[in-house]
């Protein structure tokens, strides 16, 4: 009887075993199947793993590209067009305006009409909601086998993968570099010198003295036109470097777009002190003066810009990255000169700092869609080739760009455009993977407007915030990003809502304040913070 069970027991051993190793071998049969039909697929379009060209035929992915009102035509840009020739790739520009691209992205990530890759604009949020899922494809196996510039870039600098890493480990994104310290300098606050020799005033360098200088301006018609037609101060909504967020800071509470900060360690909220009420108060009485812009909330970046080209100069201070770009070439030579920080309630002068702007991530990402997914990375790499990376972000060498040995000369523009209307004519210059390290950055010899925005950083940046103020870009795990897509929308947009409508008086500061603190609390604020002090924890190994 024992003798029996043995046996029987000996039988089911060997049939177990035998399925395990057909299983395993119909796994590796399908595995290698797999490998096999990619294999197959590659062979049939040419594909070659190294060198260029990276297909010997005719190839073409479709590639969605946020647009701005300076944009050129992607089609027509040359670097573009030389990349065609080099990679014999060819992409088909989905070219979408900047002021509806997020709306654009959105509904095509959320259905079935998704461009084989996005070029840029792709957020945490999307890497961890769209990547697991497969609509965005995991890039680090690419990037081993087929992206020897990017492995190179990961292997030196350890810190730029971990900071395209999302926390389940896979890379979904590529990144773009440039270690321009002046990039930490968002924001420049600029002031009409012009206007202020001619009333007799100096650059003011307290609130009180900024105020009387805009109410010059309104009343004693510097343009001289006859007109009181004159914009004593002006910013925008569209983008931080145009916001008067650096402002806040004088009155006691620094401010940045998530309305977080970092003391001790300890994350804090910005937009519900006394503090950030004071400067929104101050800003308000700005407005209702009219010595504020009256479209500062509502105008986009073409008005901006074309309001400070009229032919009767009309603005008097301004927000913004480069002020040839907002007054034109002359004017910013001429007229305007940079506003310094203002002396603060503590009798300091402080401003924002952007570490964040050295490097960025959500360039790149390579969708379900792209068959062959192996051809994107490739084409990708080439945009980290040091020369390749210079022309996407500055322009093609002999129109924007000219080199000498090592040096690289960037070119006046044509009279009548800024140095950026003239290279965003020829090159993508933000949308595109690129890498501009310490070294080919200090090789760089700028143009005018670049080395005027590196004087304004020796202006700022003493007087910027400390690093250890700034909470920095972490990745957020999905369910956080779940969380906090419902909380920005309660919290953030909210604040930004109601700080206009403080501002422009629509709605009042005095009586609607404690309500509005009182809606930030029941929109789960204390939930808000509790989330970014978890992320902030897990970015510094807590």
């Amino acid at each position: 009887m024992m003798a029996k069970k043995k046996s029987v027991l000996l039988v089911f051993v060997i049939l177990t075993l035998f399925l395990q190793a057909a299983v395993f071998a119909g796994g590796a049969q399908q595995k290698g199947g797999q490998q096999g039909n990619r294999a197959a697929a590659l062979t049939e379009i040419g594909f070659n793993a190294s060198g260029y060209p990276i297909v010997s035929g005719p190839y073409t992915f479709t590639g969605l590209v946020s647009k701005n009102s300076m944009h050129g035509s992607y089609n027509n840009m040359e670097i573009l067009q030389q990349m065609e020739k080099e990679t014999g790739v060819k992409v088909e520009w989905i070219e979408v305006p900047e002021n509806s691209f997020t709306e654009q992205k959105n509904l095509r990530l959320a259905s079935d009409d998704l461009p084989d890759v996005f070029f840029s604009g792709i957020g945490d949020a999307e890497q961890l909601r769209y990547g697991p899922i497969g609509t965005l494809l995991p890039l680090e196996d690419l990037i081993n086998e087929y992206a020897p510039r990017i492995k190179e870039l990961f292997a030196n600098r350890p810190d730029i993968q971990k900071f395209v890493t999302t926390p389940n480990g896979h890379e979904y994104v590529l990144p773009g570099l440039e270690e321009l310290l002046q990039r930490t300098n968002q924001d420049n606050a600029f002031i009409n010198k012009t206007w202020l020799d001619k009333l007799g005033l100096k650059v003011p360098t307290t609130f009180d003295e900024f105020y009387a200088v805009l109410r010059a301006f309104k009343e004693k018609d510097p343009n001289g036109n006859g007109k009181r037609d004159e914009i004593p101060f002006s910013f925008a909504l569209f983008g931080s470097q145009f916001d008067i967020l650096s402002f806040y800071a004088g009155f006691g509470q620094g401010d940045y777009p998530s309305h977080v900060m970092v003391n001790n360690g300890k994350v804090y909220f910005t937009a519900n002190t006394n503090e950030w009420r004071n400067a929104t108060i101050y800003f308000k009485k700005l407005y209702s003066e009219g010595l504020i812009d009256q479209e500062a909330f509502t105008h986009d970046r073409s008005r901006y810009f074309g309001k400070g080209v009229e032919p009767d100069e009309i603005y008097g201070a301004f927000m913004g990255w480069f002020d040839e770009n907002e007054v034109g070439n002359e004017r910013a030579k001429n007229d305007y000169v940079v506003l310094p920080p203002l002396i603060g309630v503590d009798g300091k002068q402080h401003w924002n700092y952007w570490p964040e702007n050295v490097l960025e991530r959500g360039h790149f990402a390579i969708t379900s869609k792209m068959k062959h997914p192996e051809v994107a990375i490739r084409w990708a790499d080439l945009c980290y080739e040091p020369d390749h990376s210079l022309q996407l972000k500055y322009g093609p060498f002999g129109i924007n760009l000219r080199k000498e040995g090592n040096r690289v000369i960037q070119l006046t523009p044509p009279a009548g455009q800024s140095v950026d209307e003239f290279r965003y004519q020829h090159c993508p210059a933000v949308t595109m993977p690129f890498a501009m390290s310490a070294e080919v950055c200090d090789n760089f010899a700028w143009a005018e407007n670049t080395v005027r925005k590196q004087e304004r950083y020796q202006i700022y940046n003493k007087f910027q915030h400390s690093l250890s103020e700034v909470y920095p870009k972490v990745y957020f795990t999905s369910e956080e990003e779940d969380e906090l897509a419902i909380l920005r929308t309660d919290i953030v947009d909210f604040v930004n809502q109601t700080r206009s409508k403080f501002i422009t008086g629509t709605e009042n500061i005095d009586t609607g304040w404690n309500n509005y603190v009182q809606t930030l609390n029941r929109a789960g604020l204390e939930r808000y913070l509790e989330i970014y002090q978890k992320a902030l924890d897990r970015y510094n190994g807590k």
